[in-house]
């Protein structure tokens, strides 16, 4: 991923964050999954993915996409398909 995604990426995550009534819908839809998991754990799932993000843990668009959709978030808004 080139830098300019990847800063589009990390604005849409901490928009994610900062709003948590906009992630909250995918929280919900997480934690049919998983139900042990609180709100305030997928908060921090969600900073970890930025944590990783910004130290290029991600190998590539496709490693990023996997956590993307593991976490429920909508894929079609980091260029991840079906």
């Amino acid at each position: 991923m080139n830098q300019e995604v990847k800063n589009d990426y990390r604005d849409k995550l901490r928009r994610f964050l900062s709003t948590p009534h906009s992630s909250k819908v995918y929280f919900d839809e997480y934690q049919k999954e998983h139900k042990q998991v609180s709100f305030d754990d997928y908060t921090k799932e969600l900073e970890n993915l930025l944590d990783k993000l910004d130290d290029g843990e991600l190998a590539d668009h496709a490693d990023f996409c996997q956590e993307i959709i593991k976490l429920k978030l909508p894929h079609n808004q980091f260029g991840c398909g079906d």
